[in-house]
C-alpha cells in the first residue's frame, strides 16, 4: 500500500511544526516524526483507526490517535491518503 498526505494534510504538520518551534518545544522534529511514524503505521493496519464519516468524496474516512497527534486518513485503490492532522488537544479539522 501507497501512502500520500494530502496538502492540506503537509500544510497542517507545518502549522503544528511552526506552532512548536514558536512555542520553544524541545525536539521539534522528532514530535513532528512522530506523524510520520504514524502514518506508517497506518499502512500495515489501515483499518485501526476510528470511523468517522462515509462522505461522498473520499468514501470511508476514518481518524486515527497517536500519542498527542489525531490523522484523518483514508484508503482506496491501495493508497492511503492522510488527508488532515491535528494536535488532539485541538479542535478538529474538516476535510
Amino acid at each position: 500500500m501507497n501512502l500520500i498526505f494530502m496538502d492540506e494534510a503537509l500544510d497542517d504538520i507545518e502549522t503544528i511544526r511552526d506552532f512548536l518551534a514558536h512555542a520553544g518545544a524541545t525536539q521539534v522534529e522528532g514530535l513532528v516524526s512522530e506523524i510520520y511514524n504514524a502514518a506508517e503505521r497506518l499502512v500495515g493496519f489501515p483499518e485501526i483507526g476510528v470511523r468517522v464519516s462515509n462522505s461522498e468524496e473520499w468514501g470511508d474516512v476514518r481518524d486515527f490517535f497517536s500519542v498527542h497527534y489525531c490523522l484523518r486518513y483514508t484508503c482506496y485503490q491501495n493508497v492511503l491518503y492522510i488527508l488532515r492532522v491535528w494536535h488532539q488537544k485541538e479542535n478538529e479539522r474538516n476535510l
